[in-house]
């Protein structure tokens, strides 16, 4: 179930005067650059500037108090390409991967993140694959805004997040159809708890040493099965032979037991000459018992 309500940014602090989520594109000089006519810029060809989320100093915040077991980590299953964020400034851009951060610590203020990590996932109705990202936290910020969203996430699972508030303004997402500056329709992201965040470890090794231990790994695997193929199939004819011995023995057994008596002639106390020649042999257990 996903709750639509009313989302956790917003909060009192953010309709004061001293705060410090201010967003924009670039440097200042960028931003006049833009304002710069269109004819202009088409005469002194350039890069694009690339896109930045700029904020003022950050504020500390008091860590939230958490129960042992409680957890710490979210899920962000999907971010869009196409998803685009309107500012407190009516500026419009793309919202990249890169921003996820500075957008949940500075904007949303729910915590200090430690790290994210972002996969490819797969999904319907996609031609590419979209960037899914987990985010862990050093420690959740004691703010409404980090206890109203645990608070959701709790009751319902999930939470879609729709944007923010700046000083009493609604800052919102969209999805674009192609062009960012004309947003088609409402944008979000769902947060959901990570149950299973996967530990931080200290490694020195770059993704070259990364790659060469991994196929070291995977011949030493390698080896392991073939070997254990081999004693799989020494165990299968080991076990065929003792199955054929077992076999003749049952088939002796049952011709040199000592029923074999009942081919003496009692009354003469005459043995029959072929029962001489068989060699007397008592009953005993099968290898079954031994194996």
């Amino acid at each position: 179930m996903i709750n639509t309500a009313t989302d956790p940014m917003t909060i009192e602090e953010l309709s004061g005067n001293d705060c410090d989520c201010a967003m924009s594109i670039g440097t200042n000089e960028g931003a006049q650059g833009e304002q710069q006519p269109e004819q202009q810029q088409e005469q002194v060809p350039s890069p694009p500037p690339a896109e930045e989320l700029l904020f003022d100093r950050p504020r500390e915040f008091t860590r939230m108090a958490l129960e042992e077991g409680d957890w710490t980590s979210i899920y962000i299953p999907v971010l869009s390409d196409k998803l685009v964020l309107q500012n407190h400034n009516d500026m419009i851009h793309k919202f990249q991967p890169k921003f996820l951060r500075d957008f949940l610590e500075k904007l949303l203020r729910i915590g200090k993140v430690r790290r994210i990590d972002y996969v490819d996932r797969d999904i319907p109705n996609s031609s590419t694959p979209v960037k899914a990202a987990f985010v862990h936290f050093e420690y959740w910020y004691d703010t409404q805004t980090a206890q109203n969203l645990r608070q959701k996430l709790n009751t319902y699972g999930q939470f879609r997040q729709k944007g923010y508030m700046y000083k009493g303004k609604r800052c919102n997402f969209y999805q674009h159809s192609g062009d960012i500056t004309d947003p088609a329709r409402p944008g979000y992201f769902d947060i959901r708890i990570n149950h299973k965040p996967i530990e931080e470890t200290e490694c020195d090794w770059n993704i070259h040493q990364l790659y060469a231990e991994n196929q070291r790994l995977e011949q030493e695997m390698s080896t392991i099965q073939d070997a254990n193929q081999q004693i799989q199939s020494q165990n299968a004819y080991l076990h065929s032979m003792v199955s054929n011995m077992q076999t003749e023995l049952d088939y002796y057994r049952s011709m040199y037991s000592n029923d074999t008596s009942s081919n003496m002639d009692i009354s003469t106390n005459h043995i029959d000459e072929y029962t001489l020649e068989k060699p007397a042999m008592k009953r005993t257990e099968s290898l079954s018992h031994y194996a």
